[in-house]
């Protein structure tokens, strides 16, 4: 994953699938991709450069995939019923 983070043209060789998908949550967790770090924005952050047009603008064209997973479904605990019980 290092090879992702810090090169310019991160080679395909180094990194595994996994690596990907973990730079991928990274980014998108930091809000990397987004215009000044802004968690709202809705711009990216626009490039030239080989990393955007191979590997980051995948990511931000996908990043619903990694948005909002969250830890699962919402649970609803009821009430305790003895709590409300009227003798």
């Amino acid at each position: 994953m290092w090879e992702l983070i810090i090169s310019k043209k991160p080679d395909d060789d180094i990194s595994t699938d996994e690596d990907f998908e973990n730079y991928a949550q990274i980014l998108v967790d930091t809000s990397a991709l987004k215009q000044n770090n802004n968690p709202i924005e809705v711009v990216p952050k626009l490039s030239r450069g080989c990393k955007w047009r191979k590997i980051l603008s995948n990511i931000w064209t996908n990043r619903k995939n990694y948005e909002g997973q969250g830890i699962g479904p919402t649970i609803v605990i009821p009430a305790d019923p003895m709590r409300w019980q009227i003798d």
